[in-house]
């Protein structure tokens, strides 16, 4: 029988996880917190093909920042459980990639937020449960996900989503929750398919961009521009992804030249 790596049960204790390397099983987590308060998860890594590196059941008041959640047989991080009991909990600029449920599944809960993270090839980016409200989702950037980017499903209400980079996802958006916002009433979000203009040049679209799903929801405030990544000095292995992640720009980038001029040749 395979078990979390770490485990800490029913505590309010102030504690710090840090610079850890976590392999658990399909269906564990590298590090869970049971009905605990006031801990802080930071600068661990996952390896690849465990269930999740952070698993918060009936927990409140944690911080999850500056790890690498990537390659989970379900999620980089599961926020998990009631909202009386689950709430106030902060995800916040990790490298969450390759996932194959979710990056960040928020499932029940209320008052929590995710920002800043990096969430990129993950089958859903975050993915937000029935019986979920009140959350923040502001300043990721996510992208190539093979299913969507943001998902609300039925009875999940009252989340603001607003400052997030939405590129080349399979669709960027789906929200069949209610009253859900997906601006803060000054900025909405980037999407890489907006074709609205920028009239007055403020940097916001003219025209609302519609979201997917049962919602009838908008982004009132689009943005022109996506917003610029934030800082991720304490994130392990983030150099290396970079690097990657630049190479394989550039090499596409060259390969779309050559062909044009190719094209111009031909012609």
């Amino acid at each position: 029988m395979y078990w979390n790596c770490l485990t800490i049960s029913h505590s309010r204790k102030h504690f710090i996880v840090r610079d850890c390397k976590f392999k658990g099983s399909e269906q564990h987590a590298g590090i869970q917190l049971d009905n605990t308060t006031n801990g802080v998860i930071t600068e661990n890594f996952i390896h690849p093909l465990t269930g999740a590196l952070v698993w918060l059941f009936n927990a409140s008041y944690n911080i999850v920042r500056n790890n690498n959640a990537s390659g989970g047989y379900h999620y980089g991080v599961l926020i998990d459980g009631t909202s009386g009991t689950t709430k106030m909990n902060v995800v916040s600029d990790n490298l969450i990639t390759d996932n194959i449920v979710a990056g960040v599944e928020l499932r029940g809960g209320l008052l929590n937020t995710v920002s800043n993270n990096h969430m990129f090839n993950n089958t859903i980016g975050v993915k937000i449960t029935a019986f979920t409200s009140n959350s923040t989702i502001r300043g990721n950037h996510i992208g190539n996900s093979s299913s969507v980017g943001l998902l609300i499903e039925v009875m999940s209400h009252y989340h603001e989503i607003f400052e997030n980079c939405f590129f080349t996802n399979n669709l960027h958006a789906n929200d069949n929750g209610v009253d859900n916002s997906w601006d803060n009433g000054v900025k909405g979000n980037y999407w890489d398919n907006y074709t609205g203009l920028d009239a007055n040049n403020d940097g916001i679209g003219d025209i609302p961009y519609n979201i997917t799903g049962a919602g009838d929801s908008r982004d009132n405030f689009p943005l022109m521009s996506c917003p610029v990544p934030p800082s991720t000095p304490g994130i392990p292995g983030y150099d290396i992804f970079l690097v990657l992640f630049a190479g394989v720009a550039s090499i596409i980038g060259i390969l779309y030249i050559t062909n044009k001029r190719r094209e111009k040749i031909k012609n």
